[in-house]
């Protein structure tokens, strides 16, 4: 079972956004938003798609990953949801 992106109360996420000076846990970005926002739409979209509503996680994914580009999680979340979505969709993906 792999541990998500902020594994925990010492993650590694954190401490490196600590020591660039970026942020800490529950303070804000440089942008002034939440740097947890991030994760939390990662765990509702995972959730979302766990529960077999992928396309409500798709959202959440997406927007995950248009935050945190950088996170590598976060993008193939999103890119398999859009697949499912694909594969539901009529004509089972094909062109």
């Amino acid at each position: 079972m792999s541990e998500g992106p902020r594994g925990g109360k010492d993650s590694r996420l954190d401490k490196d956004l600590v020591a660039q000076g970026r942020a800490g846990p529950g303070q804000a970005g440089p942008d002034g938003s939440d740097t947890h926002d991030d994760y939390a739409q990662f765990g509702l979209g995972l959730a979302l798609a766990r529960t077999g509503h992928p396309g409500a996680a798709a959202e959440h994914l997406a927007l995950a990953a248009a935050m945190r580009p950088d996170l590598r999680q976060y993008t193939d979340a999103a890119g398999g949801v859009r697949a499912t979505l694909c594969l539901r969709a009529p004509g089972g993906g094909k062109p």
